[in-house]
C-alpha cells in the first residue's frame, strides 16, 4: 500500500456561535480506510466541510496530496487536485435540486478528467435508479445512491462520506460496501468516512479517529486498539483496583468488572494478588469511545 501522506492538516480550527472545533493537526497516509466516529453535534461534519473547502477556518490549514497548496492560508488546492477528491455529504448539495441524474452527471463529468462513464452507467443499473427524476423528487435513498453514484464514477483517489449508509435500505447499504472495498482493491486509495454504524466500522475501516466535542483523538489502528481493551471480570478485588496497571474503571458489582488498557499488566497484577479472572470480553465500540474519551489520552495503545 501507497504510504504517501493524502491529508496533511495542521492547527485547523472552526468556530461557531456556541461550538469550536479543533485544533486538529493531522497527517493520514494513503490507502486506507478512515473511520470518523462521534456523537451528533460533535463536529464530523464541520471537519469535513473544511478538509474540502466548503468552509473556511480560522486558523490553520488542510493540504491534501501533497500539491504544496494548502486550504485556509490564501490558496487552495489545484485542479488537478481537486479532481483527485470526491466528496458526499451528508445532505445532497448540488447546484440545482430541480437536476435529475442525467443533468448532474452532464454537468459533474466535464469537470473530472478521469471520470469513467462505463462506470457511471453500470452503477445506476446496480442501484436501480431513474435518471430523468429530479433529486428534488427523489427520495433520500436515491438522494444518496445517485450521490455515491456521481463519486465513485469521478474515479477519485481520495473518497470523503458523510454518513454513508443515511437513508439506504439494507440491500443498497450492502451494494454501497462492495462498492467501497472494490474501490478500495487497488490499494492506493483512500477512504474517510464520518459513521456511527458499527458494522460499517467493523468491515471496512482499518484506522479510527474519535470526535467529542470538537476535538479529535486518533488515528488509531482499529485492531490493534480493539485488542489493547478489555472488560474484565474478577471474583473479589481489593478498593484500590483503580491503582492496578492498566485499569481505567472499576464496576463494583459481583463479580467486580474492570476496563484496562493494558490487558496483559492488568492480568499479571491481578496474579500477583491471586485473584482470579473468571470472565473477560473486547469492548464494543461504543464502550471503547466512551473510554477513551475519558482517557483524554492519544498514546493509549
Amino acid at each position: 500500500m501507497s504510504e504517501q501522506i493524502v491529508l496533511r492538516t495542521d492547527g485547523l480550527e472552526k468556530c461557531y456561535r456556541g461550538f469550536e472545533l479543533g485544533p486538529i493537526s493531522l497527517a493520514l497516509a494513503g490507502g486506507y480506510v478512515y473511520s470518523i466516529m462521534g456523537q451528533n453535534g460533535s463536529g464530523k461534519s464541520t471537519l469535513f466541510k473544511l478538509l474540502t473547502g466548503m468552509a473556511q477556518p480560522e486558523k490553520g490549514s488542510v493540504e491534501w496530496l501533497g500539491d504544496g497548496h494548502v486550504i485556509g492560508s490564501g490558496m487552495v488546492a489545484t485542479a488537478q487536485t481537486r479532481s483527485k477528491i470526491a466528496y458526499v455529504p451528508d445532505e445532497l448539495d448540488i447546484p440545482d435540486m430541480s437536476w435529475s441524474l442525467y443533468a448532474w452527471k452532464e454537468f459533474v463529468s466535464g469537470l473530472y478528467p478521469d471520470w469513467n462513464g462505463p462506470k457511471y452507467r453500470r452503477l445506476v443499473e446496480r442501484y436501480n435508479l431513474d435518471e430523468n427524476k429530479s433529486m428534488r423528487r427523489s427520495s433520500k435513498g436515491s438522494r444518496r445512491k445517485a450521490a455515491l453514484v456521481i463519486a465513485l464514477s469521478q474515479e477519485p483517489q481520495v473518497l470523503l462520506v458523510d454518513e454513508p449508509s443515511a437513508g439506504l435500505d439494507p440491500f443498497a447499504w450492502k451494494m454501497m460496501l462492495e462498492d467501497f472495498a472494490e474501490f478500495m482493491a487497488s490499494g492506493d486509495k483512500t477512504i474517510l468516512m464520518a459513521t456511527h454504524i458499527m458494522e460499517e466500522i467493523r468491515r471496512l475501516g482499518d484506522y479510527i479517529c474519535f470526535v467529542h466535542e470538537g476535538q479529535l483523538f486518533g488515528p488509531y489502528e482499529k485492531d490493534a486498539l480493539m485488542d489493547s481493551w478489555r472488560m474484565l471480570w474478577v471474583d473479589g478485588l481489593p478498593g484500590t483496583a483503580h491503582r492496578l496497571p492498566g485499569v481505567v474503571a472499576v464496576e463494583q458489582q459481583l463479580p467486580v468488572r474492570l476496563i484496562t488498557n493494558a490487558p496483559k499488566e492488568t492480568e499479571a497484577a491481578l496474579e500477583e494478588l491471586g485473584l482470579a479472572i473468571v470472565n473477560q470480553r473486547a469492548l464494543e465500540w461504543d464502550e471503547l469511545f466512551w473510554h477513551v474519551i475519558r482517557t483524554k489520552d492519544r498514546s493509549i495503545y
